[in-house]
C-alpha cells in the first residue's frame, strides 16, 4: 500500500449519513481515500476501517434502529500522531458497560455481538460518551 503522506497538515473530515445500510460501503471507501494521506502500515489502515465500518453500521443498526429520518454523524480528526474517530447516534443510548463478552464460551455461535469487541482490538483508545450514543475511537501513528 502506497502511503501519500504530507506532513504537517492536520486532517478533519465531518459527514452527516442516513441510516441506510445502503450508503455504508460508498462511505467508508470514500473516508478510506482521504486517510491515505496519513503514515498508517497497511494493518493499521485495516484496523481503522474495520472499526469505523463496525461503528457506523451499530449506530444505524442499533442506535437509530435503522429509520432513514435518523442520523449518524461522523468526526474524523487526524493530528500529528494520532487519528481520533468519533460517531454519533440519535438513539436513545445504551449501557457499554453490560455488552457481553463475544468470545465466552455461551456467546460464540451467537450471529452477533462482535463489533465492539472488535472495534475494542482494532483500536489504541475506546470510550464511550453521552449513554452510548457517542463512540470516540483513537489510533496511533
Amino acid at each position: 500500500m502506497a502511503m501519500c503522506f504530507m506532513s504537517g497538515i492536520p486532517l478533519h473530515i465531518s459527514e452527516t449519513l442516513q441510516s441506510r445500510i445502503g450508503l455504508v460501503p460508498a462511505f467508508i471507501a470514500a473516508v478510506m481515500g482521504k486517510l491515505c494521506f496519513l503514515p498508517f502500515e497497511q494493518k493499521a489502515s485495516f484496523d481503522i476501517k474495520l472499526a469505523l465500518q463496525e461503528a457506523v453500521i451499530n449506530a444505524m443498526k442499533h442506535g437509530n434502529k435503522l429509520n432513514a429520518a435518523l442520523v449518524v454523524k461522523v468526526d474524523i480528526q487526524a493530528q500529528e500522531r494520532q487519528l481520533t474517530i468519533e460517531v454519533t447516534d440519535q438513539g436513545p443510548g445504551f449501557d457499554y458497560t453490560s455488552i457481553p463478552n463475544p468470545i465466552l464460551p455461551e456467546n460464540l455461535e451467537k450471529m452477533s455481538g462482535r463489533g465492539i469487541f472488535l472495534i475494542q482490538n482494532a483500536m489504541d483508545h475506546v470510550e464511550f460518551e453521552d449513554h452510548g450514543r457517542t463512540i470516540r475511537m483513537t489510533k496511533n501513528f
